[in-house]
């Protein structure tokens, strides 16, 4: 059952990254930004021209790489770091090769 919900957390990461990144992209082009941009002094973003699109799609595009970076990034870090400890753990429960029953003795151990 942890798997199962581990790995769906897993595509819920990969989703929102990809959502976030969309939504930043699409709020830069339909210029929701301009009274923002306005109020800052930066008039030259909120051209209408298709450039001017391209742009501030970019920029809200990056911006919603670096949101996702930050909040989803986290979720990232807790999730491989539970995959590094069930690796581990497994490591240690279970007998190395040279240990199991069917093995002949090393050479070391034979003098």
């Amino acid at each position: 059952m942890m798997s199962l919900l581990v790995f769906l957390l897993r595509i819920f990461i990969v989703l929102g990254t990809i959502a976030l990144v969309a939504f930043g992209a699409l709020i830069g082009f339909a210029g929701s930004l301009d009274p923002y941009f306005a109020q800052t002094g930066v008039s030259q973003l909120m051209a209408d021209d298709p450039t001017m699109r391209i742009v501030r799609a970019v920029l809200g595009g990056v911006g919603g790489l670096a949101c996702a970076a930050v909040t989803l990034g986290a979720l990232a870090t807790i999730v491989d770091m539970r995959d590094k400890l069930v690796e581990i753990r497994d490591a240690m429960t279970t007998d190395p090769a040279w240990k199991s029953t069917d093995s002949g003795p090393m050479k070391w151990e034979q003098s």
